[in-house]
């Protein structure tokens, strides 16, 4: 391998290409453009939906605070035993 001079190098990077300062009109300048499909419209509304809605609904967790500091929360086993399984079979 041969290593010499750089000059040859430097003429090629430096030699103007045929783009290099001329104009270009605005009607051959291409235009970026995006095209969504309903079905991306459609998740977008869902996901704007979904985003308007709090993560902690305050009015549930409420109301189960004050049912146990009033002592009346109570969840039977039936209901316990019941919510593992469906988990299970998920």
């Amino acid at each position: 391998m041969r290593i010499g001079s750089t000059l040859r190098s430097y003429e090629i990077y430096n030699t103007p290409t045929r783009t290099q300062g001329t104009r270009v009109s605005r009607a051959e300048e291409k235009q970026d453009s995006v095209a969504l499909s309903s079905h991306a419209k459609d998740y977008r509304t869902a996901r704007r939906a979904l985003d308007s809605i709090p993560d902690i609904r305050e009015d549930k967790v409420n109301a189960v605070k004050t049912q146990i500091d009033n002592g009346t929360y109570n969840v039977s086993a039936k209901d316990v035993v019941e919510k593992m399984f469906m988990n299970l079979t998920r």
